[in-house]
């Protein structure tokens, strides 16, 4: 009996694996997982490309805005030396403003002390004239080539002069230039 029990159980057992193989069909388990994992690597795939092409355009940017900033920063270089040049010219003109004043005020000057000269003058003249009893001529005298001697004024070589302004103001802007290039780097 002891065969046949043995041989009753192992085809029990056979009887209840058949029941269970559904569940513990390796081969089923095994092309489930498989097919699953395959749609992974797919989406994986994918979405690969879709961060390979984010970095290419992130890398064509890149090198737009590195293009756009080198040209950004050659153009403020540029505009540095307009600018200096800028503060030279008014600085230039203030200094051809005040020396027009100048020029303005000793011309007014010299008119005022000219003009009491020649009233000073005519009545002089009048007096002295009156005295001898000769009277106003109707004719005309004929123009007199004394020549007034008029103080001389100070002339400045502007040229000279603003390239001096020019100069100064270029060195005065070159820190400011300085801190552009190392805040670029």
């Amino acid at each position: 009996m002891s065969e046949q029990t043995t041989v009753s159980k192992i085809q029990a057992l056979k009887e209840l694996s058949d029941g269970y193989s559904q569940y513990f069909d390796v081969s089923q388990v095994h092309t489930h997982m498989s097919a699953g994992i395959g749609e992974t690597i797919e989406q994986m795939l994918t979405q690969l490309d879709e961060l390979n092409a984010l970095i290419h355009s992130t890398q064509s940017s890149t090198r737009a805005t590195q293009d756009s900033i080198t040209s950004i920063l050659a153009h403020t270089a540029r505009l540095e030396e307009t600018y200096a040049i800028i503060d030279a010219y008014q600085i230039y003109i203030s200094t051809i403003e005040a020396m027009v004043t100048r020029a303005e005020e000793r011309t007014s000057a010299i008119e005022q002390q000219y003009s009491f000269h020649i009233a000073e003058m005519k009545e002089k003249a009048k007096s002295f004239l009156s005295t001898f009893g000769i009277r106003k001529s109707t004719t005309q005298a004929p123009p007199t080539n004394n020549i007034i001697a008029v103080p001389e004024l100070n002339v400045i070589d502007t040229k000279q002069l603003f390239d001096e302004l020019k100069k100064k103001a270029l060195v005065s802007r070159e820190p400011q230039s300085e801190e552009m290039k190392v805040s670029s780097e």
